[in-house]
């Protein structure tokens, strides 16, 4: 019976994980419709738009990276993933944004790609065959 509730649950919890994955991808696209619909108007966002705006790529890079967890991104494919959910965001940005987010500590640099400090390789644990693991 137990082994049918933690089936049910893991199932209830990837259709929330999937939702919310989804939401996210919806909330991208309406913000690229905003900076769409301020091109088509040719009115420049005043400064604290701008700063608004900056935060939410932040969060979204951010985002990002804690989904592709050990894999890591690239400014370009950031760039790309961000088209696909309907942002615009320039691969130069995201570059900047990158080594600006690596110098504060906030993500590492390695084989190429950017990870946030708990996916990169010095904080994974390996189990091997051998090792003996004890609950906590």
């Amino acid at each position: 019976m137990k082994s049918t509730q933690g089936a049910q649950m893991l199932k209830v919890i990837e259709q929330r994980d999937q939702l919310q994955k989804q939401v996210e991808a919806l909330r991208l696209k309406i913000e690229g419709l905003n900076i769409a619909i301020e091109v088509l108007n040719d009115t420049a966002p005043d400064e604290s738009e701008q700063r608004a705006r900056q935060e939410h790529v932040t969060d979204t890079l951010i985002e990002l990276l804690r989904e592709v967890g050990t894999k890591g991104l690239n400014a370009r494919t950031v760039a790309d993933i961000a088209t696909d959910r309907g942002l615009a965001l320039k691969r130069q940005s995201v570059s900047s944004l990158l080594s600006r987010l690596k110098k504060d500590g906030a993500v590492v640099y390695e084989n190429g790609r950017y990870k946030l400090p708990k996916f990169s390789g010095n904080n994974i644990s390996v189990v091997t065959a051998g090792d003996s693991v004890r609950a906590a």
